[in-house]
């Protein structure tokens, strides 16, 4: 009876250690997919190649004297290389979101008048960032970095009362730290 228990014991070790060891492989392939990412971050927008040219440095041994083999899946870099171009575009253009567009003028005074609005935009909203556009011949101008569409109307039930013709669009905003 003694020699099956032991028997057991050692089985239920031998199992436990082969589930350690994958858990140990799961959290190395999360770590790297999570260092990866911030590398990404850290590089900003010519952070797209870094993962790669780190990994193509590391198996043609142009950093080291000694032998390094690294061997990941396929899957791994795809994914490292999306959350780095992901990651470069929004710094560039933003996040999706919402402005409200207070003011579009296309006559040939309108750049004097753009101006005016603004100043007088700014005397009742300062909390709002102003945006200016100039597509020919339109001048426009656009108030505000919503997240959210509930975040703009809020804003905008203020704004409508000063500015009744003024709107919600979707736009690329700004997220301040």
């Amino acid at each position: 009876m003694t020699g099956g228990k032991e028997r057991e014991d050692k089985m239920d070790l031998y199992y436990l250690c082969d589930s350690k060891k994958e858990s140990v492989r799961s959290f190395i392939l999360i770590i790297l997919c999570i260092a990866g990412s911030f590398s990404c971050l850290a590089q900003g927008s010519t952070g797209n190649n870094f993962y790669s040219d780190f990994l193509s440095d590391l198996r043609n041994n142009n950093l080291s004297k000694g032998r390094i083999e690294i061997v990941t899946p396929a899957q791994l870099d795809t994914l490292v290389n999306y959350v780095c171009y992901q990651t470069s575009l929004q710094q560039k253009q933003g996040f999706p979101g919402y402005r409200i567009r207070i003011f579009s003028d296309g006559s040939q005074s309108a750049r004097q008048k753009m101006f005016a609005e603004k100043a007088r935009f700014l005397k009742h909203f300062e909390q709002y960032d102003v945006y200016i556009s100039y597509v020919a011949p339109y001048w426009k101008i656009y108030v505000g970095d919503f997240l959210t569409r509930s975040e703009a109307l809020k804003a905008y039930e203020a704004i409508k009362k000063v500015y009744p013709y003024a709107f919600i669009v979707n736009d690329f905003v700004k997220i301040s730290d």
